[in-house]
Formats: C-alpha cells, sequence, structure tokens
C-alpha cells in the first residue's frame, strides 16, 4: 500500500463512525493538489440547536513522499495509527505542537443575524474535547 491509499483508508475507518447525539454527518473530503493531496475530516450537522461544523483530522500527503498531519483535533493517536498502518516515523511531520496552538478557541459563536433560522450556532473545532 501506498501512502495515499493508507491515509484514505485510515481517513475513510474515522468517517464510518457516527457521533453518538443529534443529526451530525462525518464528510471525507480529498482534494489532489499539484503538491500533495489533502484528506480532511469535517463534521455538518446540528446537535440540539447547536450548529456543527468543522474539520477535526486534517492530513496531507505531499509529493516528496512525507506526510502532513495539518490539524488533529481527535483524542486518538493519529501519527501512531498511520504507523501501525505502514507509514515510516521519518515520513511523518506534524504541525501540531502546545506552543503554536495554544490560542485556537474550542467554541466561537458568531453574531445574531449570521444564525441560520434563529438556531444557535458554535463552530467546533475540537468536537472531542468542547464544553457549553
Amino acid at each position: 500500500m501506498n501512502y495515499n491509499q493508507i491515509v484514505q483508508s485510515f481517513m475513510k475507518l474515522q468517517a464510518s463512525y457516527r457521533m453518538s447525539r443529534g443529526e451530525v454527518e462525518t464528510q471525507f473530503i480529498k482534494d489532489k493538489h499539484k503538491e500533495a493531496m489533502h484528506y480532511l475530516l469535517v463534521n455538518v450537522g446540528f446537535i440540539d440547536d447547536y450548529r456543527v461544523y468543522g474539520a477535526f483530522i486534517h492530513i496531507d500527503v505531499k509529493n516528496d513522499g512525507k506526510v502532513w498531519i495539518q490539524h488533529d483535533g481527535t483524542d486518538l493517536p493519529v501519527a501512531d495509527y498511520l504507523m501501525e498502518m505502514g507509514i515510516a516515523r521519518e515520513d511523518i511531520g506534524s504541525v501540531f505542537t502546545p506552543k503554536n496552538c495554544a490560542n485556537t478557541p474550542i467554541l466561537r459563536l458568531p453574531d445574531e443575524k449570521n444564525s441560520r433560522k434563529g438556531a444557535k450556532t458554535q463552530s467546533f473545532y475540537l468536537i472531542h474535547n468542547s464544553r457549553r
């Protein structure tokens, strides 16, 4: 299996899990770019009156053979899973460090005029760690 196949397999597996509450769909998005393949998992839907939207995993497979974990908003050891599936440790890079992500918001509330039909809206960046 090549790295694109491994990442795609991992992402499809993660996308198959359903959230335990609300009407939330996980979308698996692939985008081919001249420099890389981009893979994203995005939650879209509603939990009660709250809008749920946000990418919770974003992985790039660069043309140079490197795999970059651009965003990991889960409690999973994503890099460990990718290594178990066959990606070499030296080929995995991550831009996620506590220093450069310390100010990442968990919840963001837009102003009321942008909400759909008066529903409360929130973007869940780290859906597994979000609290109301």
